[in-house]
């Protein structure tokens, strides 16, 4: 039985068709009644959308003819459901008819997300956010705390950005809306520490693409928007961006490994830029603690001329002050350089005369 038999529809590209389709026969087939039957009904939902996506519907399987009704094996076999046992039922059908709708946004979302141009610009999300086709889904308490969760997997975000889909989503936080449990999911505690002031790179580090492969995807999208326009292609005009990402969504879905390539190598540049900015701090914080020391040393000594020279030492000028503290600096390090001398010479006899009494005494 291939995938239309078992949605029960002919072979179609009409992705809204294939949609209530899956959700028809979802409620036929009872995941705790027929659990193979409903995974085998999904993953015939998830084959439908590809194939209609790639427009190859009538490649990959032959065509069936649209007048002859499909009735799939299960609907003769399973028994009918009285009415008032359907209401006994636990399972919950209602994200049926939004599985799909779910899928693709965050599919969706993961892109424009895995995108620099595009992941901390507030118009983007803002227009993506407010379709239509997605508003009805962030009324549900679980897929609201997915898509938090989904943010704090992922790097990159600026605290604007964060605070933005912190206020969007505050939106829905009515009675109606309220989890079982009472906690919403902006109270998530991986989300609230991104909502914190943290030093982050700056804008020109994150926000563009690194590798080359990265920087041809984009040229080429940017080239091809400012030759429709006419214009140089701006991110913070609202109508030039819905025209970025109109071109860019559909060429990144056909493009998945893409993008995860250049997003592995955009990672790995934060990486290395985070790994040397850590070690020009260490060098830094190394530096100023040395200086302290030799300030502090330089003092211990100024203050022991001082000391040695009495009131004597208040009737000289700085220079002068200056000029018998090299020279005293200059004496300190040469007896220094004598002790050390003077140490060596006599761990050098030292060892000479254990050579020459283990001579003697070895005879």
């Amino acid at each position: 039985m291939n995938i239309w038999e078992l949605l029960g529809i002919a072979p179609t590209a009409d992705i809204d068709k294939i949609k209530s389709a899956y959700a028809r026969q979802a409620k036929l087939y009872h995941p705790e009644e027929h659990p193979e039957e409903f995974s085998a009904l999904q993953n015939a939902y998830k084959s439908a959308v590809r194939m209609a996506k790639r427009r190859n519907i009538t490649a990959a399987i032959p065509p069936m003819p649209e007048e002859a009704p499909v009735v799939p094996p299960m609907l003769e076999e399973a028994p009918e459901v009285p009415p008032q046992s359907q209401a006994e039922r636990t399972f919950d059908f209602s994200g049926i008819d939004v599985y799909g709708d779910k899928e693709h946004f965050f599919k969706q979302f993961l892109l424009i997300a895995k995108n620099p141009y595009l992941r901390n610009n507030l118009i983007a999300w803002d227009y993506y956010l407010n379709r239509k086709d997605f508003e009805h889904l962030f009324h549900d308490t679980d897929f609201r705390m997915e898509f938090v969760r989904t943010i704090c997997k992922l790097p990159g975000w600026r605290r604007k950005t964060v605070l933005f889909f912190d206020k969007y989503l505050k939106q829905y936080h009515t009675d109606e809306n309220r989890p079982g449990d009472g906690k919403w999911e902006t109270s998530l505690r991986s989300f609230l520490i991104r909502k914190l002031p943290w030093p982050r790179l700056p804008a020109f580090c994150t926000d563009r693409f690194c590798t080359r492969e990265g920087k041809t995807f984009q040229k080429k999208i940017h080239s091809q928007i400012s030759r429709s326009l006419g214009r140089e292609l701006d991110y913070e005009m609202r109508s030039d961006l819905i025209k970025y990402l109109k071109l860019y969504l559909p060429c990144a879905e056909s493009k998945e490994d893409c993008i995860e390539r250049i997003h592995s190598g955009w990672k790995f540049q934060q990486l290395v830029l985070w790994g040397v900015v850590f070690l020009f701090w260490l060098i830094m914080a190394v530096s100023a603690v040395r200086f302290t020391k030799e300030k502090q040393e330089t003092a211990k000594r100024m203050a022991y001329l001082g000391e040695l020279y009495g009131s004597e030492w208040e009737t000289y000028t700085k220079e002068q002050q200056e000029a018998l503290w090299a020279e005293y600096n200059y004496d300190w390090e040469s007896a220094k350089e004598q002790i050390d001398d003077a140490m060596q010479r006599y761990e050098d006899w030292i060892m000479y005369v254990r050579e020459e009494r283990y001579r003697l005494f070895s005879r």
